[in-house]
């Protein structure tokens, strides 16, 4: 990432702020996520519909949550080109996706280890894991680590900052659970009141198509949320916004020198 070619301001943001640029980027740029989420959300939903439909919506639910690990990495690809490239295509962004999943699938692999050993030993809190896999699909797309290497690369990433990253993990989790409930009841309220169709719930349904759409409709926007707190991370930890500034201040002399 050439951090002088970005397309946003390099600074020091608070959470709040990086939620609003995520949101005001991610409605800039709808043309490229509405292609990308035709090609990943849409297809996604529909295998997890079908899983609950045929294993119950508890399979449904578990296995959206397993392929919302891998179905993120080509928005965090397509978001990183829209800051720091000059020529964005989806499919790029795309195979950049494709090519880090298995790297991606053996870093998952260890996060579910990590997770069923403390959950099994109670020796390190769950919250701690969280946080330390928080920026795990960003390390392996954009860094190119590897799964062992993106380990280390995150411990040293949220060293320091450690409450920051936990309270962003707690913000995007909490809207995407604000996501679903709303979606559902927008969902449903459009199909009963308007359309008047009228949805017949099976006996173990949780959520609900309706609700499971909407969180792979939240999705796009979320881990665009999720990628700018990696920028703001790093901004902070590496100084980029002073480079930035170093470099403008330079760009202004040699105009400077130019006219004169």
């Amino acid at each position: 990432m050439n951090v002088l070619s970005a397309k946003i301001a390099l600074r020091d943001r608070t959470l709040l702020d990086v939620l609003d640029l995520a949101l005001r980027f991610t409605v800039a740029h709808w043309v490229a996520f509405v292609k990308m989420s035709a090609v990943v959300s849409v297809p996604c939903f529909l295998v997890t519909w079908q899983v609950a439909v045929h294993w119950g919506w508890y399979a449904g639910w578990a296995s959206a949550l397993l392929l919302a690990g891998f179905a993120e990495a080509p928005y965090v690809a397509l978001a990183s080109r829209l800051v720091f490239d000059e020529r964005v295509r989806t499919r790029e962004a795309l195979v950049v996706a494709l090519r880090a999943l298995p790297r991606l699938a053996l870093l998952r692999l260890l996060q579910l280890t990590s997770v069923v050993s403390a959950s099994l030993f109670f020796l390190v809190p769950g919250i701690w894991l969280a946080a330390l896999f928080f920026f795990g699909t960003e390390v392996v797309v954009l860094e190119q680590a590897s799964a062992t290497g993106a380990i280390s690369r995150l411990q040293r990433l949220g060293t320091g900052f450690f409450g920051d990253v936990v309270m962003a993990l707690l913000a995007i989790s909490a809207l995407y659970v604000l996501g679903i409930l709303l979606g559902n009841a927008t969902g449903h309220a459009i199909l009963e009141e308007l359309l008047q169709i009228r949805l017949r719930p099976t006996e173990d349904e949780v959520g609900g198509p309706i609700a499971l759409f909407s969180a792979w409709l939240a999705m796009p926007t979320l881990t665009v949320a999720r990628f700018f707190v990696y920028l703001n991370l790093r901004t902070r930890r590496e100084g980029w916004d002073i480079q930035t500034r170093f470099a403008a201040l330079a760009a202004r002399a040699a105009e400077g020198q130019e006219k004169a």
